[in-house]
């Protein structure tokens, strides 16, 4: 999917073809991913507006005002209730109950900007990456605050991809991709760099073998 102004759209890939339009988010869309089975899209603007979308239908299925800034980053996980995560810049992150169809909860206030999301450790564990370059780690249901924090970064970590449940990469505004452990807590070493220029988005291939910054 591509986000222009306040609609996505839905490509396939073999065929080239516009698959579908989906318009109804008055802000511009900052961030979308696929559910694991392909069937919803998830999407958030810069109203703080959250959207799951039924691809089957090609219809809005569920809409979520809680956040007050910008939505950053989104993550589905499966587990009991279908959950979906949205990490925003007013510095709270929101819970939303998929099968409910309601917001599940929301964190007190970080008192920094949130970035980017991966869930780790089996879904016990949420990475949060932050403006002042702080990597959050929620423990799953327990929502008011993080349970640790994890230094390394001194800039912002703008965007998180697992690698396995204990080791992700991050890719902070320093330009710097690193590899990190998540308990233990360390930053294991440097894949690559961007020189003085911040790096925003990375990619990581299914079979881990490739990453595009």
């Amino acid at each position: 999917g591509t986000a222009v102004g306040a609609a996505v759209r839905v490509w396939d890939v073999k065929s080239q073809a516009n698959v579908a339009t989906l318009e109804g988010h008055a802000g511009a869309v900052q961030c979308l991913n696929f559910s694991e089975n392909g069937f919803y899209l998830a999407t958030g603007a810069a109203d703080g507006a959250v959207k799951l979308w039924d691809l089957r239908q090609r219809t809005e299925a569920l809409s979520f005002t809680e956040s007050s800034d910008l939505v950053t980053d989104l993550a589905f996980v499966d587990g009991k209730a279908p959950t979906l995560v949205a990490s925003s810049a007013d510095g709270c992150l929101c819970t939303f109950d998929l099968r409910r169809g309601a917001l599940g909860a929301m964190s007190d206030n970080q008192e920094d900007e949130l970035l980017s999301l991966a869930p780790m450790k089996n879904g016990t564990k949420l990475v949060v990456g932050t403006e002042s370059g702080v990597l959050g780690i929620f423990s799953w249901g327990d929502w008011g605050d993080v349970s640790d924090r994890l230094l390394g970064h001194p800039q912002s970590v703008d965007a998180v991809v697992p690698i396995n449940d204990d080791v992700l990469l991050s890719a902070s505004s320093d330009g710097i991709l690193r590899v990190v452990g998540v308990h233990p807590n360390r930053v294991l070493g440097v894949v690559g760099e961007h020189r003085d220029h911040p790096v925003e988005a990375i990619a990581l291939t299914a079979d881990g073998e490739r990453l595009a910054s």
